[in-house]
């Protein structure tokens, strides 16, 4: 979430719209409370975890109906649910690769699959479409909003900044061939991943002004899985070749980094970097690099400068993890942050194909995990708002759990498979399913907040 300091939110201070009552639905779980005091910790090692098996009644499921006829971009109301939906595409796209919507509570942003060259913006409570801007490069990314700017990079090689009330392009800088990740976007700076600097072959991750000029490249080993994550100064990423990263924004060097089989993007905090590999979660000091979780195929840094030497503690072993972890991407590799942990009060959440594992966040014990009555896999890694856990899978199925009170608080059927990963602001969800049709549906739950765009943090991989 932040680092020492406060988060930024990406989103600019909108006046908020009263969102629509709409029918509270639940289904019936038990979610994981805050970890107990350490009295009892002997207790839980000796039973092990909690495994809950999650069923969902049928009266409380909210079963959302699309529209399966529609002019291309006009909205029409959803059947079952308050909301809309808008037909981003002419026909049916079969299981193309869709942006994760973006909003700042008065728009709601999106692009057109990977052939597309389209941009487009929303009116948040409606649906009616306020602008479509045509890129020059094709395959825009999940779109970034901050400060009246929407940016986002091209698969083809760009990354543009749009007024976000117009749509007019502010600028836009070459960066590589075949972009597969998105910008991270902080108060003065933005980060973003190229595979190809100068024709060479270097991966980097590249440092911009906020006009658009390259400051510096830092040799990374590989492409990144997601977007990077901008903390205290420091940009982290991992990549695809299993690295994990922790870049100086400022000075444009390597401060640490960690072989260590990394499987998708890391979460970011005061505490920790935590990221997943193939058998193991595994936990970092943010600043210095240390392991707080590992392993012993974890191979230091030959680059890093030891930032920190008063470091005595032990490191605890790390938590085992399954084969056959949920994958973060809805249908493809493009822009997937692979497999990514989320820290929810103080436990570590992992997605693993239809269960959610909940680890203490300093002991690595593992304290529940729940079993969802879902039929496929998890789409993608948890979303966090507040006290509340989302996830959604590959049918469109989307459940939210409120880790206070163990209870699920809303769920939602799209009645379509998911195109993009999911998105929520002001008690709505937004979603792209992979026929092309954006929704937009009210949950009647205004804790269903603060994930209002695709990437590191739940503030939209932006912090400062």
């Amino acid at each position: 979430m932040s680092g020492s300091t406060s988060i930024h939110r990406s989103v600019p201070p909108a006046v908020h719209r009263a969102v629509p009552v709409a029918v509270l639905v639940a289904a019936a779980v038990v979610a994981v409370r805050p970890a107990r005091a350490t009295d009892d910790a002997a207790q839980r090692v000796a039973s092990g975890p909690r495994v809950v098996d999650v069923v969902t009644p049928e009266d409380v499921l909210l079963r959302v109906r699309l529209a399966t006829k529609g002019d291309r971009l006009h909205p029409k109301p959803l059947a079952g649910a308050r909301g809309w939906s808008v037909p981003l595409a002419g026909g049916k796209q079969g299981t193309a690769a869709w942006p994760t919507p973006a909003t700042d509570g008065e728009r709601v942003y999106t692009g057109g699959p990977v052939q597309s060259l389209e941009m487009y913006a929303f009116d948040a409570l409606t649906g009616k479409r306020r602008w479509t801007t045509t890129l020059a490069d094709n395959g825009p990314t999940p779109p970034v909003v901050r400060e009246g700017h929407v940016y986002a990079n091209t698969q083809s090689c760009t990354l543009y900044a749009l007024d976000a009330a117009s749509g007019r392009k502010r600028w836009s800088v070459y960066l590589s061939g075949h972009l597969e990740s998105g910008p991270a976007v902080g108060s003065d700076l933005i980060a973003a991943t190229r595979p190809d600097v100068g024709g060479e072959g270097q991966p980097t991750l590249t440092v911009l002004d906020r006009a658009g000029h390259v400051l510096h490249d830092v040799a990374i080993d590989a492409e990144a899985w997601g977007a990077p994550v901008l903390a205290d100064g420091r940009a982290y990423v991992a990549s695809r070749g299993g690295t994990l990263w922790c870049v100086d924004a400022a000075e444009g060097r390597t401060a640490w980094k960690r072989r260590c089989g990394a499987r998708g993007a890391p979460w970011v905090d005061a505490q920790g970097v935590y990221v997943a590999t193939e058998t193991a979660l595994l936990a970092f000091d943010p600043v210095s690099g240390r392991e707080r979780w590992t392993e012993a195929a974890i191979t230091p840094s030959t680059h890093a400068r030891e930032l920190v030497t008063s470091d005595t503690f032990t490191p605890r072993p790390a938590p085992a993890l399954r084969p056959g972890l949920a994958s973060s991407s809805a249908n493809s590799s493009f822009c997937s942050e692979g497999v990514r942990p989320v820290v929810v009060r103080d436990t570590v959440c992992v997605a693993e194909q239809r269960s959610l594992r909940f680890f203490d966040r300093v002991s690595a014990e593992e304290l529940v995990e729940l079993r969802l009555d879902v039929k496929e896999a998890i789409a993608g890694p948890p979303l966090v708002a507040g006290d509340t856990v989302v996830v959604a899978t590959r049918a469109g199925e989307v459940r939210a759990i409120d880790v206070r009170d163990d209870v699920v608080v809303w769920a939602v059927d799209l009645g379509a498979p998911l195109g993009s990963g999911i998105t929520m602001d002001r008690g709505r969800l937004l979603a792209v399913t992979n026929d092309g049709r954006l929704v937009s549906v009210e949950t009647g739950d205004l804790r269903a907040d603060g994930w209002p765009m695709w990437g590191g943090t739940a503030d939209g991989a932006f912090d400062d």
